[in-house]
This record gives structure tokens, sequence and C-alpha cells, in this order.
């Protein structure tokens, strides 16, 4: 047994040695086709200690295919200074070495025409604002070296669908938004929350659901999309204000059974939207949460005890049943008790509908 135990090991240990290696050709390989096809005139600057060089920009590079070298004279190139090529709408190309350990902010923002992004094993970010506003980029090549992506690093660019390596760990908010021709995103499984704004006005992000990772929708999170049907699994437990806010064409909502609040303006302006279903566990209704909507009928699940001012201020609102008519009250913008239901007066839905549509108050049930 022993014997097999130690055939064992001396096998996985030959498969990591040989996978090491392998990796170390393929860099070398990598580096020396990024040495011998190096764009000529670009800027760089050589650090104080004289070990590494910063490219710092264009200089006098007539290229619009863009090969940034590994070495100069034996001294690796390791970082891209910050907006060190903004607004070059000359450039349709990029790539970059695995020397490359550092970029910094804004380095490729606002390249109009570039198309396409090669980077290669070595970086473990891509910063704020990286290639925002490059609104004809199609294609990149994420490195499984990278654990961090910043906010807006791929906003208002042209992406059609994006897969994210499995070895990030963190992204800031606002990475995808303005993406006009998005359709699909694959988020890596160490992500268990979407941030704020990620796929705001992603006008072509027509259907969703969200992964079974994710614990939490952070605030605008879907804000002015074009998503017409959304489905949230029940592994999120929290969804922020505004998440769908102003999501115009939107029809179909699976809401999470985990949730507690329908938080504040969540669904506001979603003017196709006619009916939601409410999940059992949810106490709180926010502020403004289905305000200017296309809802008209709805059913508040007996569990809830606030509903906040102008939740259902809905032209269209036609019917709404309490599940639990008992106990219920209204309280004006100074938190003061003005009026007391009683579940009688609760039993038409039709008359509910009508006190609920315009109501500046708070509904509060005790």
């Amino acid at each position: 047994m022993k014997k097999v135990l130690k055939i064992i090991v001396l096998l996985a240990l030959c498969a990591a040695a040989f996978t090491a290696a392998a990796c170390d050709r393929s860099k070398e390989q990598s580096d020396k086709w990024h040495n011998k096809n190096a764009s000529a005139g670009l800027e760089y600057e050589l650090s104080a200690d004289k070990s590494y060089y910063t490219l710092k920009g264009i200089g006098a590079c007539p290229d619009k295919d863009i090969v940034i070298p590994a070495k100069i004279n034996g001294t690796p190139v390791k970082v891209i200074a910050e907006e060190a090529f903004q607004n070059r709408e000359e450039i349709e190309t990029l790539r970059i070495p695995s020397s490359i350990v550092r970029i910094n902010d804004a380095a490729f923002r606002g390249c109009d025409n570039l198309a396409e992004v090669t980077i290669a094993n070595g970086l473990d970010k891509i910063p704020i604002s990286c290639f925002y506003g490059c609104e004809k980029l199609t294609k990149i090549e994420i490195p499984a070296s990278v654990k961090e992506i910043g906010n807006l690093a791929f906003g208002n660019t042209g992406f059609e669908t994006v897969a994210i390596p499995d070895t990030v760990e963190k992204i800031g908010s606002s990475i995808f938004s303005e993406c006009k021709s998005l359709k699909n995103v694959q988020f890596p499984s160490k992500i268990t929350s979407i941030p704020e704004r990620t796929f705001s006005s992603c006008v072509a992000l027509t259907e969703y659901t969200v992964p079974e990772t994710i614990t939490k929708i952070e605030a605008n999170a879907f804000s002015f999309s074009g998503l017409q049907t959304i489905t949230i699994s029940d592994s999120v437990t929290e969804i922020g204000k505004n998440a769908f806010s102003n999501c115009e064409n939107l029809t179909s909502v699976t809401l999470s059974k985990n949730i507690t609040v329908i938080a504040e303006s969540m669904f506001s302006g979603c003017k196709s939207l006619k009916t939601v279903t409410i999940p059992s566990k949810v106490t709180s209704i926010g502020k403004g949460s289905f305000s200017f909507s296309g809802i008209t009928t709805i059913t508040i699940p007996a569990n809830v005890t606030k509903i906040e001012q102008f939740a259902f201020q809905c032209n269209n609102l036609q019917s709404v049943t309490f599940a639990n008519k008992n106990g219920w009250s209204v309280w004006n913008y100074d938190n003061v008790k003005y009026k007391d239901f009683t579940a009688e007066e609760l039993s038409s839905p039709e008359s509910v509908a009508k006190s609920l549509r315009y109501s500046s108050d708070t509904w509060k049930r005790s």
C-alpha cells in the first residue's frame, strides 16, 4: 500500500513539474514573440534603480497594431503608465507581454478604434477605466493571472459576450456599464456580489439568470438596461435600491424566495412590468419601489409589516390583495399615525389599489 502511495505522489509531482515547465516554455516563447515583433518608437522611462522600464505612451510609434516588448536590451518592461495611451484613436489592436505586472488607471481609455486586446499571463489586475470608452473593443483575452478588475474597466465598450476567468476574486462597480452590445457575461465562482451599476445602460442585455454563486445584487446593478426577463436565484438574500429601475422593457421577474426587503425604487420606471410575485419572507416594501411602473395587480404577503411612501405610485394599479388584513395603519410624513384600517376596509382589492396608488404616506402593520 505504501509503495502504491509513493508511486501516486511521484506521478503527481512529475505532472506538476511538467505543467510548470510547459508554462515556462510558453511564457518564454510569448516573450520572444513580443520582443521580435515589438512596435518601434514607443516612449519608455527607466526606473530609478534601472531594474525595469515603464511604458509612458505612444511616443513616435506609427503603428496601429501595438506590440509591447517584454524587454529592452535585457531589461524588462513591467509597468504601463496612467493614461499612457488615452484617446489614441489610431490604435486598433494591442498585445501585452507577460512581463507587464501593473497597468495604471485609464491606460487605454477612449481608444475609439481599439478592437482586440491580448494580455499574456502575468498581470494580476485590470485597473480603473482601463478600456473605458473603447467602443469598438469586441475581443479580449483575460489571462488566468488576473485576480481583480477595477471600476469601469470595460465600461462603454463593444463586447457582446465576456468570460471572466475563474481566478478573478474581485470586480469593481460599473465594469460593463454602457456596453450597448453586451448580451452575456460569465461570472467567476468566487464573485458573490453583482456590484453597483455593473450592467447599467446595457440595452442589448434582454435576459439574465443570476448565478447561484451570487448572494447580493447591489444598487443600480441593472438600471436602464434592456432587460425583458430576469431570474434571480434563491442564493440571493439582498438586492439594493434602484437595482432594476427604468428597465422599460422588463415584463418577467422571478425573485429569490430568500430576500426580506423590496428595496427603494427597485422597479421604479419599469413601464412594461404588470405584476410581480413578492416572496413570502419579505417584511418591508421600500419607498417608490414600484413607482411609475406598469404594475396592475399585486399581492402583499402576510409577513409584510411596512409599505413606504409612493411604493405603488402606479397609474395602472387596479388590484392590491393583502394576505394579512389585520393591524394596518397609515402614518404621515412626520411619522404620526392618523388612520387605522379594519380588515373589512382592506377586503376590496380595487379599493385598496385606489388608496395606495397615490399614497405619499407609510403603511404599517402592528
